[in-house]
């Protein structure tokens, strides 16, 4: 299995990491799959285009990065049947970098000549740099502006960040060596119910601790047998989880999917309280508001009902008016029918001040 691993550890450039190297480096392979495995700055876009054909064209390679990759070499995964990256590594992508050789002391037509050579290569660039998008666009799927973006901003990619755009297949765990726990500390945790990796116990210590702290583990099996008698099932079961999407009144007010329900128990942040404390004393100012008023129209409308009453019990012809407009009418014709008052004569003398009296138009007709 050792001659189907190729490693790859530095630039990609024509003579050295390069297309010939890769190809020949395949034809050796025996039969089966190979594991190329690559360390790379970047280097030469061309040479690692044509890398990856040959990556293609063996049909069974996966691509394994470590340490950090960058520039071209992000192209050798898009070609591969498989891609992988380590957990502990990162992964980046930007646009073509060209050679520029123009400094120093110019006249104005150096300059000039140098203007048109800058603008020549920024040309050239800019095409590279469009075709490589499009080569990231389509093996991943996402849109061409959206690698363009990623490709300017230049930035170290995570190892997960990388497998979600779809620049690597996988994460795969660090060959880091985790630090190993006693057995007698993994023992503690267990006795209080908290869950400890088997990873993480050291197998070589398991013989010589159960033998010199013998005392320790009846003890504290002693200990984990009474901890069980009182509070059974404390530390060996776990909650029932479950996720409650019912309320969709609430969830939508607290802009939530639903929630977590253990036990029975559905737990809320001090933020979730107060917005629902927020809406329930908005709806209940609403309430009061809508209160208020019905209770004014309701007022109104037995008013309004009493003087219609008041109206009707005037004459017949008001009560038996179809209509409010009628009604009016009849009022007004009742109020044109009544009879002229003679306006108020006063009296008096030129010692006292004048009286103003009404005379009653019958008896006092010809004094009128």
């Amino acid at each position: 299995m050792a001659k189907n691993i190729i490693r790859i550890s530095g630039a990609i450039e024509r003579y050295g990491y390069s297309a010939n190297y890769l190809k020949h480096m395949l034809s050796g392979c025996a039969e089966g799959p190979v594991t190329l495995v690559v360390n790379s700055p970047g280097g030469d876009v061309n040479e690692a285009i044509v890398m990856g054909s040959h990556i293609a064209e063996h049909g069974d390679v996966t691509v394994e990065y470590v340490g950090y990759n960058a520039s071209a070499a992000t192209l050798l995964a898009l070609y591969a049947k498989e891609s992988c990256i380590y957990s502990d590594c990162l992964h980046m992508a930007h646009k073509t970098s060209v050679w520029v050789e123009s400094w120093g002391q110019m006249n104005e037509d150096q300059i000039e000549d140098a203007i048109k050579d800058l603008t020549a290569k920024k040309e050239t660039a800019s095409v590279s740099t469009l075709q490589l998008a499009k080569i990231y666009s389509e093996h991943t799927g996402k849109p061409l502006n959206e690698m363009l973006k990623m490709m300017k901003e230049a930035k170290w990619l995570t190892p997960e960040e990388a497998v979600s755009i779809g620049l690597v297949g996988k994460v795969i765990p660090s060959k880091a060596k985790k630090k190993k726990v006693e057995n007698s500390v993994a023992a503690m945790y267990a006795s209080n119910g908290i869950p400890l990796p088997s990873d993480l116990v050291d197998p070589e210590t398991e013989s010589s601790e159960s033998s010199d702290n013998g005392v320790f583990n009846k003890i504290e099996n002693i200990v984990t047998d009474i901890k069980n008698f009182l509070i059974p099932n404390n530390s060996n079961t776990n909650p029932v989880v479950t996720m409650n999407k019912d309320f969709t009144i609430i969830n939508q007010l607290l802009k939530v999917e639903g929630f977590e329900v253990k036990d029975g128990i559905v737990s809320l942040t001090v933020e979730q309280l107060t917005a629902l404390h927020t809406a329930m004393q908005a709806q209940k100012t609403d309430a009061t508001a809508l209160e208020a008023a019905r209770t004014a129209e309701t007022t109104a409308t037995n008013n309004l009902n009493s003087v219609i009453t008041a109206l009707d019990a005037l004459d017949d012809t008001v009560k038996n008016a179809a209509d409010a407009a009628a009604k009016t009418a009849a009022v007004k014709n009742l109020l044109d029918k009544r009879p002229s008052v003679i306006p108020p004569i006063a009296v008096g003398s030129d010692s006292q001040p004048a009286q103003t009296i009404e005379l009653d138009p019958v008896n006092n007709f010809f004094n009128s």
